[in-house]
């Protein structure tokens, strides 16, 4: 029944599969100390809506928001790493912005 997160400052990593399966959850608040979004880590939070990576994030893991509610999501300045199917089964996705510099390496 969990419909919202919000993670404090100081939270530097997501662990694999954390929030896997939340069905109710709708939103995420992440803080600016976060740096990366371990696998799976949201993977079928089928009603998530609402997230706004911080420009820290250098790593989302392989299906990290797969099979979520998300209809956008900008990419961090910083990231480096975006795993395999970190967005597969996102019906509702019609827009993905890499932001100018970004440094990605790994997609």
């Amino acid at each position: 029944k969990l419909t919202k997160v919000v993670f404090p400052n100081g939270v530097e990593i997501i662990g694999d599969g954390a929030f896997s399966s939340c069905r109710a959850l709708k939103e995420i608040v992440f803080s600016e100390s976060l740096q990366s979004i371990s696998r799976a880590a949201f993977f079928g939070c089928e009603n998530l809506t609402e997230v706004t990576l911080p420009d820290g994030v250098e790593t989302i893991g392989d299906k990290a928001f797969m099979n979520t509610a998300l209809e956008e999501i900008s990419l961090p300045l910083k990231l480096r790493t975006l795993g395999t199917s970190a967005f597969k089964m996102c019906k509702n996705l019609k827009s993905v912005s890499f932001p100018e510099g970004c440094l990605l390496e790994e997609f």
